[in-house]
């Protein structure tokens, strides 16, 4: 999990890194080029788990699986001002967080 940098829409929550698909861009490009973005790792997107309209926003959340192939979680600090491994338990826990959080852990079965 990230919490977002301070200066970023929805500062200093606590949610799953990603972002959003640019322009002629695919969803699987871009959740490679975003946690390369967000906490220089690169990754290989294996599942497409789910999706959904996020309340507050005109954007879609699509939510993936990944296999991690390279990079030493290194996050952005102009993005990411935070970030640690945690259970689904301690996910629900944390605060404060983005309510797509729950949604994307039952997308996940936990």
């Amino acid at each position: 999990m990230i919490r977002r940098a301070a200066d970023i829409a929805k500062g200093g929550t606590w949610c799953f890194p990603g972002g959003h698909v640019e322009r002629g861009e695919t969803p699987a490009r871009a959740v490679v080029r975003e946690l390369d973005e967000e906490l220089g790792i690169d990754v290989v997107p294996t599942e497409r788990v789910g999706s959904l309209r996020v309340l507050d926003s005109r954007h879609i959340l699509v939510a993936w699986r990944v296999r991690h192939v390279k990079g030493s979680f290194t996050p952005h600090p102009g993005e990411v001002a935070e970030w640690r491994w945690l259970t689904p338990k301690e996910i629900r826990d944390i605060r404060p967080t983005l309510p797509s959080n729950e949604v994307v852990l039952q997308m996940l079965g936990v």
